[in-house]
């Protein structure tokens, strides 16, 4: 044991719940990362990248004051000019189409090369794959890290870049075979990090 250390982690609410590395330490304290303030955070952001706020459904501003979702939003304007999503699952559907669909003619392929990446993942209830284990030619792979789509973890460990994006792809998948929600929770071990993808298949 080292003395007078603190240590300093960032998770999800998921993992600080289901983590074993948190459930051993003794003395804990959290603090919850609320969102961005939208008119002194979120606000000033999207405007020095061009977006006119003005524009913004209520949805649309209660969507970017979420970190991860702002990101997203800036990305599909930056790319399109503009996003008309109000909600995470339309938000990821832009992310990955209108940008993607912009960049490769296979597309398709390549987005169903992501699909099998996510379900691998949520089956397996794994945050990362190894390179070797996410079928794509090593050009359009490269491309969808430069593009945001995923995420170097560690050396030759990926994951993406959002967990709602996961989570879409994964339910994208398997709605595309024509599974219904049923098929889809019966298709996956009984853990508790099919939740959120559950939700997703539920409310998108």
């Amino acid at each position: 044991n080292v003395k007078n250390v603190s240590v300093v982690a960032a998770c999800r609410r998921f993992d600080l719940v289901y983590s074993s590395h948190f459930a051993r330490l003794r003395q804990l304290n959290t603090v919850k990362a609320g969102d961005l303030d939208f008119e002194k955070e979120a606000a000033p952001c999207l405007k020095s990248n061009g977006i006119d706020i003005e524009s913004l459904s209520e949805k649309q501003r209660r969507l970017v004051c979420n970190p991860r979702m702002l990101r997203m939003f800036l990305a599909v304007c930056k790319r399109c000019g503009f996003s008309q999503a109000s909600t995470p699952y339309e938000l990821a559907e832009e992310f990955l189409n209108r940008r993607g669909a912009q960049i490769w003619n296979e597309w398709t392929e390549i987005r169903g090369n992501l699909e099998d990446a996510a379900l691998h993942m949520l089956a397996e209830n794994r945050l990362s794959l190894h390179r070797s284990e996410i079928v794509m030619d090593e050009k359009a792979f490269c491309i969808c890290v430069s593009e945001g789509f995923l995420l170097e973890e560690k050396r030759q460990r990926y994951t993406f870049t959002h967990q709602s994006l996961m989570d879409w792809l994964a339910v994208s998948r398997m709605r595309r075979e024509r599974n219904t929600l049923c098929d889809f929770i019966l298709s996956m071990p009984a853990r508790p990090s099919i939740r959120s993808a559950v939700r997703t298949f539920l409310f998108s």
